[in-house]
């Protein structure tokens, strides 16, 4: 009895050390792990689950460079840093683990981030067969591991390749509003006009969906204000005609003019004037 009794006791006490020695690991099996692409014109996405944790992607948006991420499911991560490394498979017996460095933890459902370089980087050991790991304490000390499977990547991995070829050559920000900038008096679609109108036949020709278009035409104050009025309403006329020509639904444009009211800079300047003398294109996507 009294040997059970102070086995009872070295176990008490060693408890709490024991307790915090324990580690959070998350990762689906090996073997059996899924990575899968998505795309569409804006985006490129290779994505794997991590089951009770969260998702990693990587992502690539038009006009934009890759970049990866990791986002919670639930709660989220004090500020801090974790390590990231790569280790071979059981197959690579050659190889030995090597270590990429340190990863910042960002507060919110996104703690971790990896742009341009080092997310190919990353993609490129992936493919070539090493799984990743990424280590980090919690609030409570006790460790926290994630790995990411190279099983089943190459082929989603070459699909979001592919996919970068086919993604818009721009930013869907660069669509979503635009400024046409006009001569004094003038209601001409210059060819610099054009080539910013040209970016929203593109954006709609390759299937991207959106509710509606809004035209918006405006003036200086110069002269008297039923001509500013009939100027602004010609230059929003110009450019929406100039977009149902080019393939626009006539039934999504909704145009609007503004002669001199509502300027954006002061009138007492050319430059002013100039920043007035203008016409706003609002694409809406919901």
């Amino acid at each position: 009895m009294k040997q059970l009794s102070r086995l009872i006791n070295i176990l008490l006490l060693c408890g709490p050390l024991l307790a915090g020695a324990m580690t959070e690991e998350y990762g689906g099996p090996f073997a059996a792990t899924a990575w899968i692409s998505s795309s569409d014109p804006l985006m490129c996405r290779l994505s794997q689950v991590i089951p009770n944790y969260g998702e990693a992607s990587f992502i690539r948006p038009a006009g934009g460079r890759i970049e990866f991420t990791i986002r919670i499911w639930s709660g989220s991560l004090e500020t801090g840093e974790a390590s990231l490394k790569v280790t071979p498979t059981p197959w690579q017996h050659s190889k030995t683990s090597k270590d990429l460095g340190l990863l910042m933890i960002n507060e919110g459902p996104v703690p971790f981030t990896l742009s341009d370089k080092q997310a190919l980087r990353l993609m490129n050991y992936l493919s070539g067969g090493w799984q990743t790991t990424i280590q980090y304490a919690d609030v409570s000390g006790e460790d926290v591991v994630i790995n990411l499977s190279p099983v089943n990547f190459r082929t989603p991995y070459q699909e979001f390749l592919q996919c970068g070829g086919k993604l818009l050559p721009f930013t869907p920000m660069s669509v979503q509003w635009i400024v046409l900038l006009f001569e004094e008096e003038s209601t001409s679609i210059t060819p610099t006009m054009k080539e910013k109108l040209d970016r929203i036949r593109t954006f709609v020709r390759r299937g991207v969906k959106f509710n509606r278009l809004v035209i918006k035409g405006y003036s200086d104050n110069y002269g008297e204000e039923e001509k500013n009025m009939r100027i602004s309403v010609n230059r929003a006329l110009a450019v929406k005609t100039y977009l149902v020509t080019n393939g626009i639904p006539v039934e999504k444009i909704e145009m609007s003019a503004y002669g001199s009211h509502y300027p954006v800079a002061s009138n007492d300047t050319e430059r002013g004037r100039a920043k007035n003398r203008r016409v706003s294109v609002e694409l809406i996507r919901n």
